[in-house]
């Protein structure tokens, strides 16, 4: 959960705007945790829920 909140929190400061719903964070994490994603790979999905 912190590391959830700390990435919202860069994201926000940094201007992007991302879908937060917990879910796909979840995958996310699930997906790292599992070695499935690489750092470009979760850069990848980040940018993917990028919101205009």
């Amino acid at each position: 959960m912190y590391g959830y909140g700390v990435a919202i929190a860069y994201l926000e400061a940094s201007g992007e705007r991302v879908d937060t719903k917990f879910e796909l964070w979840r995958e996310l994490i699930y997906d790292i945790r599992g070695l499935r994603l690489d750092s470009y790979g979760i850069a990848e999905r980040l940018r993917s829920w990028r919101q205009a």
